[in-house]
């Protein structure tokens, strides 16, 4: 179904919860584009609008990229301006706390995605210094990784038994179409393991772990990419789909684990369609 909230608006996350509602994240356009307010949308168990908050700091562009569900509260990650945001928002809506990455000289920072450590969020996001670095960052801890890279494009991060796993899309060079990549982190953000894929396979935006660690990643350039790689990193099967749309982009978008070990997809195709896989 679809939600008017009486401005364009665009959603970047959903999480389910413990209640069987969920929570979406995104943001709204305010008078002209550039002028965004981070939006919150909470729905019961049918689907049904409880409420919707919208969220307006100090800059004329803030933004709700990822969305996690701590156990007492909404993580929401995203930008103010040139700086990263973190909001820690109660069941209601109501704001808890807020956190400012203050952005370095001239360069930006947006945060991504939130996972939840041991301790507190976990934040996956960029930094735009001269071509672009991604970092992970342990709020609780005060510790960070700086993957760097040249122009990358930070999607997830996911928390799994012993760690984090990390996807998105890196470059090697101005102008390179760029290639998909993921990496896993203990819980002390140590890299265990850092892989990129085929130049063909151009993004990576969702994973889901099985059981014994694998892990599927779906992504996308011209095709619908799966890609299922074992605990240690090392590439167990490929599987490239194009659908009944043979041009444009197809994609993998979102991946869910299943109760019987299994998992779902939904692609997109180049025609704006969804599919669902099983």
């Amino acid at each position: 179904r679809s939600y008017d909230v009486g401005r364009p608006s665009h959603f970047r996350d959903v999480e389910p919860l413990p209640d069987g509602g969920m929570v979406a994240v995104g943001w709204v356009d305010e008078i002209a584009p550039r002028f965004e307010d981070i939006l919150v949308m909470r729905l019961d168990t049918r689907g049904e609008v409880m409420w919707v908050a919208t969220y307006d700091g100090s800059s004329s562009n803030e933004r709700g990229n990822g969305l996690e569900w701590s156990g007492d509260a909404l993580i929401v990650g995203g930008q103010t301006g040139t700086d990263g945001l973190v909001v820690t928002l109660e069941l209601d809506g109501s704001a808890r706390s807020t956190l400012r990455l203050r952005s370095r000289s001239t360069f930006s920072e947006y945060v991504s995605d939130v996972a939840m450590g041991a301790r507190g969020p976990v934040l996956f996001g960029r930094v735009t210094a001269r071509d672009g670095e991604t970092f992970v960052y342990d709020v609780a801890e005060n510790v960070g990784i700086n993957l760097g890279g040249t122009g990358g494009t930070p999607h997830r991060i996911r928390t799994t038994r012993g760690g984090f796993v990390i996807f998105g899309m890196m470059m090697s060079y101005a102008g390179d179409p760029g290639v998909a990549y993921s990496a896993s982190l203990n819980e002390a953000l140590g890299l265990t393991y850092y892989v990129e894929t085929n130049q063909e396979y151009a993004d990576h935006y969702d994973t889901v772990e099985l059981t014994g660690g694998t892990r599927v990643s779906g992504g996308s350039n011209a095709w619908a990419i799966l890609e299922t790689r074992s605990a240690a990193g090392a590439l167990v099967t490929s599987f490239a789909y194009r659908p009944l749309a043979p041009s444009g982009r197809n994609e993998f978008r979102a991946l869910s684990p299943l109760a019987d070990g299994g998992f779902a997809a939904i692609a997109r195709d180049g025609s704006n369609r969804l599919w669902f896989f099983r």
